[in-house]
């Protein structure tokens, strides 16, 4: 299997893994009393759910990087750079999971909880969300104005975040937010894989 499959086949188990990620996390509260319950009666789903956000992240790293090089296309390199970049936060939000079960596991309390896995613990992380929510947008313009992909992809992805994000505290519409998300994300690479090798694809400039 050449490089650019690899790449595809990390990027494709990315998506259904941050997927499941997803699915099997309990539902979030702002409250950190409600949610330090959420956890400790979903401990073993959290776990999960944290290392295959961990894994993700690592997978959408390196599979970026296979094709970087290949891409013709500079809009789409940025986009490829931009995922490659972006991919620090799910592997940031998968150890914060993981330090919440933690914390759960210690009964350390609401308010310990708190301080370890809120937002304020985890802000100069969040300037990666982003960055990797950009980036599948960016890739697809990239492809798109090369003549190499139509725009759908695009556009499925950002309709599937929006509805992600906006639902995100909520398991099944957060879930079906991100798969269709993870379509849109998986068709942009599938077009940036398929061109990878062909002059055509070498060639095109954006």
């Amino acid at each position: 299997m050449n490089r650019a499959r690899w790449a595809f086949g990390l990027v494709v188990v990315a998506t259904v893994g941050m997927w499941l990620g997803i699915v099997l996390a309990p539902g979030k509260d702002e409250s950190a009393t409600v949610l330090y319950q959420q956890v400790l009666d979903a401990r073993g789903r959290e776990l999960a759910s944290a290392w295959l956000f961990v894994l993700a992240g690592a997978s959408f790293a390196v599979g970026g990087a296979l094709i970087l090089a290949r891409l013709g296309s500079r809009v789409a390199q940025v986009g490829v750079l931009m995922l490659i970049a972006g991919s620090v936060w799910p592997v940031a939000r998968g150890v914060s999971a993981a330090l919440a079960v933690a914390a759960v596991d210690a009964d350390a309390g609401p308010g310990l909880f708190d301080s370890m896995t809120g937002s304020a613990a985890w802000g100069p992380l969040l300037v990666f969300l982003p960055v990797f929510l950009l980036a599948p947008l960016v890739l697809g313009i990239g492809l798109w104005r090369a003549g190499l992909a139509p725009p759908w992809p695009g556009l499925l992805w950002i309709v599937g975040v929006v509805v992600y994000v906006a639902l995100e505290s909520s398991t099944l519409p957060a879930g079906i937010g991100f798969a269709v998300a993870g379509v849109g994300l998986c068709w942009c690479v599938a077009s940036a894989v398929g061109r990878a090798s062909t002059a055509q694809f070498q060639a095109s400039r954006a």
